[in-house]
């Protein structure tokens, strides 16, 4: 008798914990309906990348927004607004371009491969493009508030130390931007009373201080050019890579249409074309993709 009542509770348990609902584990935001805001679709909406900076402020933003635009949303269905034909159509074509938009991330936006002669080729045969306008400096720099600071920095590096070291110490601009070395600028890039003065040293000097309204600056000039000479291939090759790039990309896609007009058949009616136009003289549609080949 004792065995039959403890076979009779093992099975009550048994069926219990198989109708008793799992817990569910979606960590819920906000619901608003049937409509939930969960941590995970946080997740997805936020890049693993942006996380770490992203502030309270602006997430309680996003969680403000979701909720003002699932209340729209929810009242816009119950006015049918979802059943309507211009909507459909709308749908649609938002559905068509995201796919297109997917498709070509797919086939086009993978790493294209860029030769060196290719290069090289670009930056001779465009060579005008990469013309110098006027003269240009390249330099290292400090920025220091007083001209006893700059007297001392400037006695230091004249006396043998390092500048980006002295610079590292002693900068604003270092301190501000992390900046020391500053790339190729001409007169007009900087206030005049600096320009007057900086473009008369030669390639390797140091600069006496010269004061600004924003301090006072010491310069080493690195590299000078003069107008009408040629800015360097490696100072211009990530942008000559860009551009190859863009172009072997654009080929791929007319290529890509080229093919998938030769497997798929299509048919224009360019009669029914031309009433649409205004002008008559408008060029059917087969005329102008063959002219974009």
């Amino acid at each position: 008798m004792r065995r039959n009542h403890l076979v009779f509770l093992i099975l009550i348990f048994f069926i219990s914990s198989c109708t008793t609902p799992k817990v569910d584990e979606k960590k819920v935001i906000v619901s608003i309906g049937s409509s939930e805001l969960t941590l995970d679709m946080l997740n997805k909406e936020i890049p693993a990348a942006l996380q770490p900076i992203v502030t309270k402020d602006q997430i309680n933003s996003y969680v403000q927004q979701w909720i003002d635009t699932e209340l729209i949303y929810q009242n816009a269905l119950k006015l049918g607004m979802d059943l309507g034909q211009d909507f459909r159509y709308e749908l649609e074509k938002a559905k068509k371009e995201l796919l297109v938009r997917k498709y070509l991330s797919r086939i086009l936006d993978e790493d294209v491969d860029v030769a060196e002669d290719d290069i090289h080729k670009y930056y001779e045969e465009n060579k005008e493009n990469f013309l110098i306008g006027s003269d240009e400096i390249k330099v290292l720099h400090i920025l220091v508030a007083t001209k006893a600071e700059a007297n001392v920095a400037h006695r230091r590096i004249a006396d043998g130390e390092d500048f980006i070291e002295v610079a590292k110490e002693v900068s604003l601009d270092y301190a501000d931007q992390k900046r020391i070395e500053l790339d190729f600028f001409s007169r007009n890039d900087i206030v005049p009373e600096l320009a007057r003065r900086v473009f008369q040293y030669r390639k390797g000097s140091l600069t006496a201080p010269i004061q600004s309204g924003f301090g006072y600056h010491i310069f080493k000039i690195l590299e000078k050019r003069t107008k009408g000479s040629y800015k360097e291939l490696d100072e211009v090759e990530s942008d000559i890579v860009n551009r190859l790039a863009s172009n072997q990309k654009s080929q791929q896609y007319k290529n890509l249409l080229i093919d998938l007009r030769n497997k798929i058949r299509v048919k224009t009616n360019e009669n029914i074309l031309k009433d649409f136009y205004k002008d008559s003289t408008a060029a059917p549609v087969d005329l102008i993709y063959k002219q974009t080949q």
